[in-house]
C-alpha cells in the first residue's frame, strides 16, 4: 500500500472509533482479539514464531482491555462472569503462545466468537431501536 492509502485508512479507522457507541467499541475489540489470535495461529502454521508471539500478545492485550473496562457497579453478576471468561481466555492465549500450540488458541477464539455474536446482537438491537425512534 502506498503511504497515502495507509493514511486514508488510518483516518477512516480513527473516525470509526471516535463515532462508535460503547457497544460498537466492544464489538470492535472482540473482532480485533479474534483477528490477532488467528494471526497467532497462522504464525504457528507458517513456523514464524515471532509472528505467532505478536498475534497472541496483541489478542491478550485486547482481552485485558475488555476485562479492565468492565463496570461492576452497573454490570453486577454479568460483569463478574465476563471477568472470569476473560481471565480464562487470556490464560488459554498465554498457553498457546508459550507452547506454540493452536488448540488453546482455537478454544479462546471460539469463546470470543460466541461473545462477539451476542454483542453484535446488542448493537443490532440498538440500531433497530434508533431507526424505529427516528421514523416515528
Amino acid at each position: 500500500m502506498n503511504p497515502y492509502t495507509i493514511a486514508q485508512f488510518e483516518a477512516y479507522r480513527q473516525t470509526q472509533v471516535q463515532t462508535a457507541s460503547p457497544t460498537e467499541l466492544v464489538v470492535m475489540l472482540y473482532r480485533g482479539a479474534v483477528r490477532f489470535a488467528k494471526a497467532g495461529i497462522d504464525g504457528i502454521a507458517q513456523n514464524d514464531l515471532e509472528a505467532a508471539h505478536r498475534g497472541f500478545l496483541r489478542a491478550q492485550q485486547v482481552v485485558t482491555e475488555l476485562s479492565v473496562t468492565l463496570d461492576f457497579d452497573k454490570g453486577g453478576a454479568l460483569a463478574r462472569q465476563l471477568r472470569a471468561i476473560y481471565t480464562y481466555v487470556n490464560t488459554r492465549l498465554v498457553e498457546a503462545n508459550v507452547r506454540k500450540n493452536v488448540e488453546p488458541a482455537r478454544e479462546a477464539i471460539h469463546l470470543l466468537e460466541e461473545l462477539l455474536s451476542a454483542w453484535e446482537a446488542v448493537v443490532h438491537g440498538e440500531v433497530v431501536k434508533t431507526l424505529a425512534t427516528t421514523a416515528a
